[in-house]
């Protein structure tokens, strides 16, 4: 699990703050990484994980919620 963002912003703190929420029931097999800014070297992270899950989140979005299912 990857969470970038800084909870010193206000509208950059979700992946810290749910990494914290998070981290205690996660599964020993679980690694958590947290970050302030995602980077190039965060590929290479990515590149061996099984599953990646991004989420992101924006104050005053005005744009529908569309879910995306994998095939």
């Amino acid at each position: 699990m990857m969470a970038i963002g800084s909870p010193s912003r206000s509208d950059d703190a979700l992946g810290p703050l749910l990494a914290g929420r998070l981290a205690p029931d996660l599964p020993e097999w679980v690694e958590l990484l947290v970050d302030f800014q995602l980077q190039v070297e965060h590929a290479l992270v990515l590149e061996r994980a099984g599953l990646a899950l991004f989420i992101d989140a924006q104050v005053g979005l005005t744009d529908t919620f569309l879910p995306v299912v994998s095939d």
